[in-house]
C-alpha cells in the first residue's frame, strides 16, 4: 500500500543558488514565480490524478560545491524523485581557472542523486547583465563592471558549456536556458531588461 502510494505522490526537490531561491525585486514572488513552483503546477495540470510536492533547496552565493555539502540533508532526505540541479553564475566568478571543479562537483551530484533513484535535469544558467538596466541597487553598483565581464567575455558562455558537458557525459538530459536567452536576444528580444535585480535574478517573466 506504501508504494502505491508513494507512486501516487511525486516530490520534486530544486538543487540551486539564489535564482532557484527565488530572489527578484518583489519578496512576495519569492516562492510562488520560481521557475520550480511554475513546474509544479503544469505538471499537477498534466497529470491530475497524481501529487506533485516541490521542494526549495536553492541558497543565494552557492555554488555547485556548496550544493554537493548539503546534498545529503537537503535533497537527498527527502527521497525526490525529480531533481532539478541549478549552478554556474556564482561558480563562474571562479573564471576559467575554476571550471573543471565546477564540472567534477556537478558529476558528483548527479552520480549521488542518480544513484537514490531520483529522475535528474541539469540546468544551465540564465545570462547576465551586459549594460546597466536601471534595476540595480546602488549598493550593488560597484558590482556590476564584474558581472558584465563575465558576460561579455565568454565565461559564463563556457560555464553553460560545462553543464552540458556535463549532462552529455553522463546520460542526463539539460534544460539549455542559457541557449534560449541567446536565442530570444539573437531575435531581437532585450533579454537583460528581464534581470529583476539588473545583475543576474531574472524577472518572473
Amino acid at each position: 500500500k506504501g508504494e502505491t502510494l508513494r507512486r501516487m505522490m511525486e516530490i520534486l526537490v530544486a538543487l540551486g543558488d539564489s535564482v532557484t531561491q527565488g530572489l527578484t525585486l518583489n519578496p512576495a514572488l519569492l516562492h510562488e514565480e520560481t521557475y520550480h513552483a511554475l513546474l509544479r503546477r503544469e505538471l499537477a495540470r498534466a497529470f491530475p490524478e497524481r501529487t506533485f510536492s516541490s521542494i526549495n533547496a536553492g541558497v543565494g552565493g552557492e555554488s555547485a560545491a556548496a550544493g554537493l555539502a548539503r546534498l545529503q540533508s537537503d535533497v537527498l532526505d527527502h527521497h525526490p524523485d525529480i531533481v532539478t540541479v541549478a549552478f554556474a553564475l556564482n561558480d563562474s566568478g571562479g573564471g576559467e581557472a575554476k571550471l573543471e571543479s565546477f564540472a567534477a562537483s556537478l558529476r558528483e551530484i548527479v552520480t549521488r542523486v542518480s544513484a537514490s533513484g531520483a529522475f535528474v535535469v541539469l540546468m544551465t544558467p540564465n545570462m547576465m547583465a551586459t549594460r546597466d538596466n536601471g534595476r540595480v541597487d546602488p549598493k550593488f553598483a560597484d558590482r556590476l563592471p564584474a558581472f558584465i565581464e563575465r558576460q561579455t567575455s565568454g565565461v559564463l558562455a563556457r560555464y553553460a558549456q560545462a553543464v552540458r558537458n556535463v549532462g552529455a557525459q553522463t546520460g542526463t538530459p539539460v534544460a539549455d536556458v542559457y541557449a534560449e536567452w541567446e536565442r530570444r536576444e539573437a531575435a531581437g528580444e532585450d533579454m537583460i531588461a528581464h534581470l529583476a535585480n539588473g545583475i543576474n535574478h531574472p524577472d518572473a517573466y
